[in-house]
């Protein structure tokens, strides 16, 4: 497949008549950098603000004829054979074009009326994956994002005690559904310092003035 550069998320402005979405995004490959792996499987989840689901969990499994094993991906390999993800890829698998139409029909109805946030842990990196392996623009997907690894940090300044140091088994969807927890204990550690901010009633609370 021919690479795309990593032009992602091109909406120049955020819209303040439309919602603000979280697009919850995880990917599980078989290496840190595209060029040097293959891509597995593809989580997504979309939630207003408050952390509440609109849209179920989603996800998608990559079809290969092979898995190549070289120095940097014998790590991955080792972890996602122990947890059956090589195995389902094996059997399940769709083609990659097949994932990637998939993937931007469900952004383009999520994105209507809507403005959607990429989140997650390292989510550049998910987006990274995405745009080079599916050859996906992303452009229903707005530039300001939502890195759960940034909150981890601040909390861990603030001592605030927010993060759960939650485990998974490497998949889509406990990767997913640790992040979410841990989002919804951010603000809920937070929530004593906004308790004089409104809300519209659809998740979006007002900016800070």
């Amino acid at each position: 497949m021919t690479q795309s550069t990593t032009t992602t998320t091109t909406r120049d402005a955020h819209d303040p008549r439309k919602p603000d979405i979280l697009l919850w995004i995880d990917v599980e490959t078989t290496a840190l950098d595209p060029d040097d792996g293959q891509l597995l499987e593809v989580g997504m989840l979309a939630t207003d603000t408050n952390g509440e689901p609109i849209h179920h969990l989603r996800t998608w499994l990559i079809g290969h004829d092979a898995i190549d094993m070289t120095p940097t991906t014998s790590y991955a390999i080792g972890l996602h054979a122990r947890n059956g993800l090589i195995e389902q890829t094996f059997k399940y698998g769709q083609y990659e074009r097949q994932v990637a139409r998939d993937i931007d029909r469900m952004l383009t109805a999520l994105a209507d009326g809507r403005t959607l946030h990429p989140a997650g842990t390292n989510v550049d990196f998910d987006l990274r994956w995405l745009c080079l392996k599916l050859d996906l623009k992303l452009e229903q997907l707005d530039y300001h994002r939502l890195d759960m690894s940034s909150l981890r940090i601040l909390m861990g300044q603030a001592c605030l005690g927010a993060y759960a140091h939650a485990t998974t088994d490497h998949r889509v969807a406990s990767c997913i559904d640790r992040d979410l927890t841990e989002y919804k204990a951010i603000l809920e550690a937070f929530a004593p310092l906004t308790a004089g901010s409104r809300h519209d009633g659809e998740g979006k609370g007002e900016r800070c003035r």
